[in-house]
């Protein structure tokens, strides 16, 4: 062979992939129609899927906690725990926790759950919601389940409390500005009115738990404060005393008077408007994304195994 026509030719690295892409692009060329009816397939697709999923809504309410500041433990603690300790009373907490911690572990709590759902108007509107027409505003709840007519769980068809209690959870957010400490509560139905009624039901409830559990701790301090007034006749201690139980005092009377003993509330429940979930559009777009991916990846894994091409 004559070694003037042999020609020594030399591909760069870049040269290759350019033509690997050439190849890529050709092979997709080719295939585009198989690339189009995947996509429309997956976009029509999503779209019935989307169209399935019922609306949901969220109605919310801004909160503050009334306390939030103070410290766990007896109501004794906060300013007045420098007065008690002249008085050589022990008034310890066990550590700082705001209140706002202290209602949320609460409401997130399994005991608070299960008070709640053992209420039927509660695990009726929790759980045998279906939808909500829109059209004649009205909910629409699950016959299947429930009994209209008689008001009654259907025979075995009463949800079980495990199953009731991931709902309340999956469904109820608190969550807390640590800038400004208002909290923000809310919950998801399937229906506006009973997103609403739910969180009204719940913030009642729990105003009523916190405040029984407060009226409680006030009384046994009044007890324990009273006696230990018997017992000395120190004239300095029995005025921290007395002024210990005067503040027992007025935090019964507040306790006693408040329609609202726990939240000082910004903005009320409300019935929302507007849906807040699902958002058909981007379903629609990722189904159809999705689509084409999916048959691009197709093609050139079957154009490799079988065609060698690339």
């Amino acid at each position: 062979m004559d070694a003037g026509n042999y020609k020594n030719t030399n591909y760069s690295s870049d040269d290759i992939v350019e033509i690997n892409l050439f190849e890529l692009i050709k092979i997709l060329i080719e295939h585009k129609y198989l690339i189009i009816l995947c996509t429309f397939i997956f976009a029509i697709s999503s779209v019935f899927y989307s169209l399935s999923i019922p609306n949901q809504y969220i109605s919310k309410s801004i909160v503050a906690i009334n306390g939030d500041t103070e410290v766990t433990g007896s109501s004794l603690g906060g300013n007045l725990g420098g007065i008690a300790s002249l008085a050589g009373i022990s008034l310890t907490s066990g550590g700082d926790v705001s209140k706002s911690n202290i209602v949320e572990a609460t409401m997130s709590s399994r005991v608070f759950i299960t008070h709640l759902i053992e209420q039927e108007k509660f695990l009726f509107n929790l759980m045998a919601v279906k939808g909500y027409d829109s059209d004649n505003d009205e909910t629409l709840f699950d016959e299947n389940l429930f009994d209209l007519q008689k008001a009654d769980w259907l025979k075995d068809k009463k949800p079980k409390v495990i199953d009731s209690y991931q709902a309340f959870r999956n469904n109820f957010t608190f969550s807390r500005d640590d800038e400004t400490g208002l909290v923000t509560l809310s919950f998801k139905s399937l229906s506006p009115y009973i997103a609403k009624d739910l969180l009204d039901i719940l913030m009642s409830e729990i105003d009523e738990i916190i405040k029984n559990k407060d009226l409680v701790e006030i009384e046994k301090s009044l007890v324990y404060l009273q006696d230990q007034l018997e017992k000395t006749q120190q004239s300095n201690i029995r005025a921290s005393l007395n002024s210990l139980i005067l503040n027992e005092l007025q935090n019964q009377m507040v306790a006693n008077i408040s329609e609202s003993y726990l939240f000082d509330t910004i903005d009320p429940p409300y019935v929302p408007i507007q849906k807040s979930s699902p958002s058909r559009s981007i379903i629609c777009i990722f189904g159809a994304l999705i689509g084409l991916f999916l048959s691009i990846i197709f093609i050139l894994i079957r154009d490799f195994l079988y065609n060698k091409k690339l």
